[in-house]
């Protein structure tokens, strides 16, 4: 039996479904996969979608019924998220990449079994009946391709910086990705052929991935993680906070004055108007704008005038704060997908042209 590829799955149309262009050369759907399957990181996703169909299947061999008004419930709330208000905004959307409204419904559905059943089912190691056909259109709805879509575009853009690899990280390029472990079983020669790509086509993918790593390495140095944290000094303070949410102002309003005016604690005027006490650690930019000002300028023990948040409000206890420092794992994380943004945002929207998102435009 001839051996099966991953790019067998992909519909057609995606050879010829351009996402985006670079100094004239256009990347279609199929080649935002293929270098998705080089750089190493499709193969989670479409583990994610046995999953689901996994789940769909343990459902239906235990007789157990969905409950059609959620899965409803999702696909509105999908179809409002990205714009597609009409059937027929909806039906145009999917005819895009190959779909029809019916996969619509079916991902959902295998999503409502995933979120019940997915605690029990582990993601089958091997392809099961079904995941041929499901896998495509579970990466369009998930917006796993849209994210795809994105590293490609940048990958691509870091590479028409440059020359072009020299003869020999060209061979240290392409004998890496044939010894490794994602094809270590797979015949370089067949692979391509199904994929319906030359050697150089590969190299160009590999060639990216290597400049973006490089860039990435450029723009996470030292000197300018150090320059970033005194910029964003105040956004990254770390708050402690105990608060209680209120319906209204007054009432939030009430219970502040019971706080500061009749030295009650914040815990027992949330135990008597019968309020749950949540404690939160955050940063300050996670906090709704109208509170920055109000947390960096408390001092840890001090109850806060009621915060709006939402349409509620919040009377808040600061516990503790904390100053930012680069050896705290999560202010490191936060100041490099800063300085990586800027980096790669800026070439992304010198040198892509977009001509179709995978995910509808705001």
């Amino acid at each position: 039996m001839p051996q099966r590829f991953i790019s067998h799955d992909i519909p057609d149309s995606w050879k010829h479904r351009d996402v985006f262009e670079i100094r004239g050369r256009r990347f279609p759907l199929r080649e935002v996969v293929l270098a998705s399957e080089i750089r190493g990181d499709l193969e989670p996703l479409i583990a994610e979608s046995r999953r689901a169909l996994a789940c769909e299947q343990r459902a239906a061999d235990e007789g157990r019924e969905a409950d059609l008004e959620a899965v409803e419930a999702m696909m509105d709330g999908f179809r409002y998220e990205h714009g597609l208000v009409s059937v027929e905004e909806t039906e145009h959307w999917l005819e895009g990449f190959g779909l029809e409204v019916d996969d619509l419904g079916g991902y959902f559905l295998r999503e409502y079994w995933k979120r019940e059943l997915g605690a029990e089912v582990e993601p089958p190691v091997d392809s099961i009946d079904g995941d041929s056909a499901t896998w495509p259109c579970d990466l369009i709805l998930s917006g796993g391709l849209e994210r795809l879509a994105r590293r490609l575009a940048r990958e691509a853009t870091c590479a028409v910086q440059r020359t072009g690899p020299s003869d020999a990280l060209a061979r240290e390029l392409l004998d890496g990705f044939r010894s490794s472990d994602r094809m270590r079983d797979i015949p370089f020669g067949p692979w391509m052929a199904a994929w319906e790509v030359s050697e150089a086509t590969v190299l160009s993918h590999l060639f990216g991935q290597w400049c973006q790593a490089a860039d990435r390495r450029d723009a996470l140095t030292s000197e300018r993680r150090a320059a970033a944290l005194a910029e964003q000094r105040s956004a990254l303070v770390r708050v402690e906070l105990v608060s209680v949410q209120f319906d209204s102002e007054a009432a939030a309003h009430e219970a502040y004055l019971c706080v500061t005016a009749d030295g009650l604690a914040l815990e027992a005027v949330a135990d008597e108007a019968g309020y749950p006490l949540r404690r939160t650690s955050a940063f300050v930019r996670q906090f709704p704008e109208e509170w920055h000002l109000p947390l960096l300028s408390a001092h840890p023990g001090r109850t806060l005038p009621p915060l709006p948040d939402s349409g509620t409000y919040q009377v808040c206890r600061v516990v503790t704060q904390h100053e930012p420092i680069l050896t705290d794992p999560a202010v490191a994380e936060a100041l490099d997908a800063l300085l990586l943004e800027r980096h790669f945002g800026r070439l992304e929207s010198r040198e892509v042209n977009w001509l179709q998102r995978t995910e509808v435009a705001e």
